[in-house]
């Protein structure tokens, strides 16, 4: 507003423009969850959310975790997406929360994803009741006003408020990462086309302890033998 009056002439200048306010990081400094607390936000979500959580919230959060997927695609995921055979899934469309329709993935990102045992298992638990793989409690679309509702509690229960359906994807691209994937492979599964940069900048959470136990690795050493002395003596 301020700035179409200074364009107007209606006032000297915009005092908001140089305010210098902190970007959104994006979920840069997300704390990806451990794989064990995956498995407890999976237990939860059958636990509190009944026949639903058992078999669709607990599925969709392991395939989620395994694929990559984000959520609107994994609200548009239809059975015939899916390659079992194959192990692969086709993502095509996406469902805009906004528009109320399927759309195109962000940035047309249309593309063919590894399908790992962890995502297959999860799929033999799915109630297939529509054409969608997750469908929502009364067996209509899953969106994100409905997760919106049936997600925080679980969330809760383990103790990460502060997780959302999308930080799914986050521990997908650190798994990837810690699986010696390049950031442009990442990039691909993820759905970027920048080679690799937001993969690197948000997505992939590699701590110091993991790249020191992959140089370890290299090196043909024992990985206890290179703990720091603070690591060492904590331990019982």
């Amino acid at each position: 507003m301020f700035s179409d009056a200074a364009r107007d002439g209606l006032v000297a200048d915009n005092p908001f423009s140089n305010l210098r306010l902190r970007e959104p990081d994006g979920r840069k400094h997300l704390v990806v969850p451990t794989e064990a607390e995956l498995g407890e936000l999976a237990q939860s979500a059958a636990k509190l959310q009944g026949e639903w959580g058992q078999l669709v919230l607990t599925p969709f959060i392991l395939f989620a975790a395994h694929t990559g997927l984000r959520p609107g695609e994994l609200y548009a995921l239809r059975w015939q997406d899916v390659n079992l055979t194959g192990n692969t899934v086709a993502v095509e469309w996406q469902w805009s929360q906004t528009e109320r329709r399927l759309v195109r993935p962000k940035y047309d990102s249309t593309r063919t994803v590894f399908l790992p045992p962890a995502a297959k298992d999860a799929l033999e638990a799915v109630a297939r009741v529509r054409d969608d793989v997750f469908s929502a409690p009364r067996g209509g679309r899953l969106t994100g006003s409905v997760m919106g509702h049936y997600w925080p509690p679980v969330a809760r229960s383990v103790g990460r408020p502060d997780l959302t359906p999308h930080g799914l994807r986050h521990y997908y691209g650190t798994l990837l990462a810690r699986k010696g994937l390049a950031p442009y492979e990442i990039a691909a599964m993820m759905g970027h086309k920048d080679g690799g940069k937001l993969a690197m900048d948000r997505y992939i959470h590699v701590t110091e302890r993991d790249a020191r136990e992959k140089v370890a690795a290299a090196f043909g050493s024992n990985v206890r033998d290179l703990r720091p002395v603070s690591e060492a003596g904590t331990e019982a």
